[in-house]
C-alpha cells in the first residue's frame, strides 16, 4: 500500500505545477494583452480586402418576412 501513497503524492504535486504554470500563463497574456496596441477603428467595421481576380461578388441575401409588430393600443 505504500506504493500507492506516493504515487497519490506524485500526481499531486504534478497537477499543482501544471495548475501554477498555467495561472502564470493566464496571468502573462492578461498583461501582455493589457499592453498591446489597439487599432484605432470602431468594433465590428468589416475589412475592405482585395478579392482575387475572377471571383464574383456574392449574391444579395433574399428579404425575410417578419411578424408585423403589435398595434401599441
Amino acid at each position: 500500500m505504500a506504493d500507492g501513497d506516493g504515487m497519490a503524492k506524485s500526481t499531486g504535486i504534478v497537477i499543482l505545477i501544471v495548475g501554477f504554470l498555467a495561472a502564470l500563463g493566464v496571468v502573462a497574456a492578461a498583461v501582455l494583452g493589457r499592453e498591446a496596441e489597439t487599432p484605432d477603428r470602431p468594433s465590428g467595421v468589416e475589412f475592405d480586402l482585395p478579392r482575387a481576380p475572377g471571383v464574383p461578388d456574392a449574391p444579395p441575401l433574399p428579404d425575410i418576412p417578419t411578424a408585423p409588430s403589435p398595434d401599441p393600443t
